[in-house]
C-alpha cells in the first residue's frame, strides 16, 4: 500500500505541477502512468475478492488521487481569506476539494466497470471530467487540457473538440505509454513500437493540420489598460475616485501616443455605479470625441436588480452587456435560504448580482465585438455563441486582483486561449493586476503585460478568423466519449450475466 500511495502522490503532483506556476506542460503527457501502473496491479491482484469489493478498492485509489490533485490545485482558496475568515475559507477547501475527488474515484469505479481497459481510459476521463465541471457548482479547474495551452503540438486539437479532446489526447498518450512500457516487460516488442509510433504520428500531427483562415477587411487600433489596484485598496470608498481618475489618466496618455478606436478597462473597475458618475463619464465623452470607442466594467442597476456590467461606449450611443455566468458564493448567494435557516452568512460577504439574460455583441464600426466577463472565460458556451453570432473578437474584462500570488490568473488566461482556439477568434484580457494581453485565432500570445504593471498594452489588430469544426460541433467529443463507455459497459454487464446464466 505504501507503493501504491506513493505513485499516486507522483502523479497527482505531476500532473499539478504541468499548471502554472510551474508550467511544465510536458509532464502532463507522462503524468498518469504511475496511476495506470496503480491501477493494473489492484485489478491483478483483486480477483480473489468479491466484485463490489474490488470496485470499492479500485475507486478508494482513484478517490486518494482525486483528493490530492484537487487539494494541491485548490490550494488558491486561502487567498481569499482576507476577504472572509479562516474557517469558511477552510470549510469551502475540504468541502469542494472531497466533492471534486468523488469524480475522480468515479473515473476509476468505471475503469474497474470496464475491466480496466487502458485505451478505454481516455473516454471514461473525459466524460467525468466534463461532469465535473458543469453546473453552477461545477469548476474547469484542473481540467488536463488546459495545462497544454502552450504546447503548440497537441493544442490544435481544441478546434476540433474543445479543451476536452485535448484532456482526450493527454490520456491517450499516458495510456500508450503504459501499454508500451508494459509491452516491453511482456516481450511484446512489436506491440510496444506501434504504441510509440501512434504517439509520434500524434505529436507531429499539428505540422499536417491546417484550417484556411479569414481576415477581416478592417484592423483596428486597441490599447487595453491595467491599472493595478490591490482588493484591499479598492474596498475602501475613498480610493474610488483616485481609481476612476488613474483609468483616465491611462487611457489620456495612450490616446496621446496613438491613434485609438478602442480603450478596455477590466472588470468593476470600482465598486460603485461608475455609469452614474459625471466625473468618469465626461472625460470619457470628451475621448470619444477622437473617434475612440470605450469597454469596461462596472456595477449597474436596474429596477431594483444589481447586474455585473460591460458597458460599451461610443460619441454616439451606449450599450451594455449584463454577465450571465456569475460567480457561485462571491457574485450571488446559491442555496441562499438553506444558509439562513442554518444563521449562516454568503462565503464572501458583498453584493448579490442578478444573471445576465442575453450575449450581446458591440459593434465597432462593423467589427462585431464578444464581452466575456472573467468566470464566463472558463467555459466554452459563450464564446461559441458569439461566433456563430458572426463576432469578430472576443474582450475578457477580469478583476483577479482577489487571488494576489496565486495561479489563477495565469490558470485563467490559458482558458481565454483555449477560447480562441476552439472558436478561431482573437481575443483581448483586460485585467485589473495582470494578465492583460492581446491572443491570436491560433492561441497564441501575441503581447502581454505583467502582473503588477499599472500601464497600457497597445495592438493594431487584424481580425483573422478560423471557422473551426468546433464551432459546429461543440463539446461533441465529450457525447461521443459517453456512448463509447456506455456501450462497453452494457456489453460488460451483458457477458456478466451470462456468465452467471441469467441469459
Amino acid at each position: 500500500m505504501a507503493i501504491q500511495s506513493l505513485l499516486i502522490l507522483i502523479s497527482a503532483s505531476l500532473c499539478f505541477l504541468a499548471f502554472p506556476s510551474f508550467d511544465s506542460y510536458w509532464l502532463q503527457c507522462i503524468s498518469l502512468v504511475p496511476l495506470l501502473f496503480v491501477f493494473h496491479k489492484s485489478y491483478l491482484n483483486c480477483f480473489q475478492l468479491p466484485y463490489f469489493t474490488q470496485l470499492r478498492n479500485l475507486s478508494l485509489l482513484g478517490f486518494i488521487f482525486g483528493l490530492v490533485y484537487m487539494g494541491l490545485t485548490n490550494l488558491w482558496v486561502f487567498e481569499l481569506i482576507e476577504f472572509s475568515n479562516l474557517p469558511k475559507i477552510i470549510s469551502l477547501f475540504i468541502i469542494y476539494t472531497i466533492y471534486e475527488a468523488l469524480f475522480f474515484g468515479l473515473i476509476a469505479c468505471c475503469y474497474r466497470l470496464c475491466h480496466c481497459k487502458a485505451f478505454l481510459l481516455p473516454f471514461i476521463w473525459i466524460v467525468f471530467e466534463w461532469l465535473k465541471s458543469y453546473g453552477p457548482y461545477g469548476s474547469p479547474n484542473g481540467v488536463l487540457g488546459y495545462s497544454q495551452a502552450n504546447n503548440i503540438l497537441i493544442n490544435h486539437f481544441a478546434s476540433l473538440g474543445g479543451v476536452y479532446a485535448v484532456s482526450f489526447i493527454c490520456v491517450f498518450i499516458n495510456s500508450l505509454l503504459f501499454l508500451t512500457i508494459l509491452s516491453i516487460t511482456q516481450k511484446h516488442h512489436r506491440r510496444s513500437f506501434l504504441y510509440l509510433f501512434t504517439i509520434i504520428l500524434i505529436l507531429f500531427s499539428s505540422h499536417f493540420y491546417h484550417l484556411p483562415s479569414a481576415s477581416s477587411p478592417q484592423s483596428f487600433n486597441v490599447a487595453s489598460v491595467q491599472a493595478n489596484h490591490p482588493m484591499p485598496y479598492k474596498f475602501k470608498r475613498k480610493n474610488r475616485a483616485a481609481i476612476r481618475q488613474d483609468y483616465i489618466q491611462i487611457s489620456q496618455d495612450a490616446i496621446k501616443q496613438h491613434k485609438l478606436d478602442l480603450i478596455i478597462w477590466p472588470e468593476t473597475i470600482t465598486a460603485s455605479l461608475n455609469l452614474n458618475f459625471k466625473s468618469l463619464m465626461s472625460p470619457i465623452q470628451t475621448m470619444t470625441q477622437h473617434d475612440t470607442a470605450f469597454i469596461f466594467g462596472s456595477p449597474r442597476k436596474e429596477n431594483g436588480h444589481y447586474y455585473n456590467t460591460a458597458a460599451f461606449i461610443t460619441s454616439k450611443n451606449r450599450v451594455t452587456y449584463d454577465k450571465i455566468q456569475l460567480m457561485p458564493f462571491g457574485e450571488y448567494w446559491p442555496l441562499k435560504r438553506v444558509f439562513q435557516f442554518f444563521k449562516l452568512d454568503n462565503i464572501i460577504p458583498g453584493s448579490e448580482f442578478t444573471h445576465g439574460k442575453t450575449p450581446t455583441l458591440f459593434d465597432l464600426n462593423a467589427i462585431q465585438i464578444a464581452p466575456i466577463i472573467c468566470l464566463e472565460s472558463t467555459n466554452s458556451c459563450l464564446s461559441r455563441t458569439y461566433a456563430n453570432q458572426g463576432a469578430d473578437i472576443l474582450v475578457s474584462l477580469v478583476n483577479n486582483a482577489w487571488f494576489k500570488g496565486s495561479s489563477i490568473a495565469a490558470r485563467q488566461l490559458q482558458m481565454l486561449q483555449f477560447r480562441s482556439i476552439e472558436v478561431g477568434l482573437p481575443s483581448i484580457q483586460s485585467a485589473n493586476m495582470g494578465f492583460t494581453c492581446f491572443i491570436n485565432a491560433s492561441g497564441k500570445i501575441t503581447g502581454i503585460l505583467d502582473k503588477y504593471q499599472q500601464d497600457y498594452l497597445f495592438q493594431s489588430i487584424d481580425c483573422v478568423s478560423i471557422n473551426t469544426p468546433f464551432r459546429n460541433w461543440g463539446n461533441g467529443v465529450v457525447l461521443v466519449a459517453f456512448i463509447i463507455t456506455l456501450g462497453y459497459l452494457l456489453r460488460s454487464y451483458y457477458y456478466y450475466l451470462m456468465d452467471r446464466g441469467r441469459l
